[in-house]
């Protein structure tokens, strides 16, 4: 456009001549193939496709120096040492205690943990039979979403030998979370979540009021072949 733009202004001044269109013609050409190597490297180094808008995010050094600051925060909490546990190969159950972590710090940590733990199953193949079994209270805290890696391994991972046992105060749960379990128990929920257990969990509410801590529950099994499954009233002896 800066060479159309002077071929223009020079030809209304009266100095375009022969000499001149085959120098402009020959730097046209030298632009045109810089701004094809550039192109072209250009698309050979891209990797996300979001490299211009990382490169107008990150641009400035208060927003680096933050990024840096917050990886050295969760450095420092020790989760992702390159050192595995010390547990026992030979003990049948590990329990991670995360109490002393802060609640993001645990999460964050749970949900690394599950992305692993879905990778390895899948990277063995398909299973006969129970290798894993994940146990987790306040599951609300891992299965925020429906595409979350809890809501994946609940929804994959049966055939590559995971089982999971899942606790939580309400039905509060992603839909394919809940449908995913091959086993429902509920020993008692609070009122105020009485409508929403009717909804996510098809379970009626005379049953839910039936209910009573220590002494009655409701269960579902899903069985093979069946489309549908219906509560049962439970007796606690």
């Amino acid at each position: 456009m800066a060479m159309h733009r002077r071929m223009i202004r020079e030809h209304r001044e009266g100095q375009v001549g022969p000499s001149l269109v085959e120098e402009e013609s020959e730097a046209l050409d030298k632009a045109r193939a810089k701004a094809i190597d550039a192109y072209t490297t250009a698309v050979e180094k891209i990797r996300t496709g979001t490299e211009m808008e990382d490169l107008i995010k990150y641009d400035s050094q208060e927003t680096l120096k933050s990024v840096l600051d917050r990886l050295e925060t969760l450095r420092s909490y020790g989760i992702f040492k390159n050192q595995p546990p010390p547990f026992d190969p030979h003990a049948r159950v590990w329990v991670h205690k995360l109490k002393p972590l802060k609640v993001a710090v645990a999460n964050m940590f749970v949900l690394f943990s599950l992305q692993e733990m879905y990778d390895t199953a899948r990277e063995r193949g398909e299973q006969g039979e129970v290798l894993d079994i994940l146990v987790l209270d306040e599951v609300h805290r891992y299965a925020d979403n429906e595409e979350g890696i809890l809501c994946t391994l609940s929804r994959e991972s049966r055939k590559f030998g995971v089982a999971i046992i899942a606790a939580n105060q309400d039905a509060d749960l992603p839909p394919s979370f809940i449908s995913s379990l091959a086993t429902k128990m509920v020993l008692g929920i609070d009122e105020l979540y009485w409508r929403s257990a009717e909804t996510r969990m098809n379970i009626e509410r005379r049953l839910l009021e039936w209910i009573k801590p220590q002494r009655t529950m409701a269960v579902q099994m899903k069985e093979i072949r069946a489309t549908k499954s219906s509560w049962k009233w439970v007796v606690l002896q």
